[in-house]
């Protein structure tokens, strides 16, 4: 599951990258690691959910989540990028996540939501 604010200034900025959830899991409560689950670094660098933060008097940004449903854990050692050492720096991102799902998604769910300060 990604979660992606499409508007930032600097281009898609990743807020959360998680992955290996259990198929089973009907609801996510705010601060929570699912057992099992692993999370990739953020656009912050960080490993975890970061929450929405647009600046101040821009539009509301389009903050956008997706689900995958894949034929496959994706190849990734946990949290980790598979070309860096695991230390915290090294950690999976978006393109990593992407990368070690092309070919292996089955299907896809999208939920958009807009928010503004």
């Amino acid at each position: 599951m990604t979660v992606r604010d499409l508007d930032a200034p600097g281009g898609t900025f990743a807020h959360w990258l998680i992955w290996d959830l259990d198929a089973h899991t009907r609801r996510l409560s705010a601060g929570a690691h699912p057992p099992g689950a692993v999370e990739g670094r953020d656009s912050f660098g960080r490993t975890g959910y970061s929450s929405p933060c647009p600046p101040r008097g821009e539009h509301p940004h389009r903050y956008v989540l997706t689900v995958y449903a894949t034929d496959r854990r994706p190849p990734l050692s946990p949290g980790t990028s598979p070309r860096a050492s695991p230390d915290a720096s090294s950690r999976a991102s978006l393109d990593d996540l992407r990368r070690a799902l092309s070919g292996h998604t089955l299907a896809t769910g999208t939920l958009m939501g807009r928010y503004g300060r």
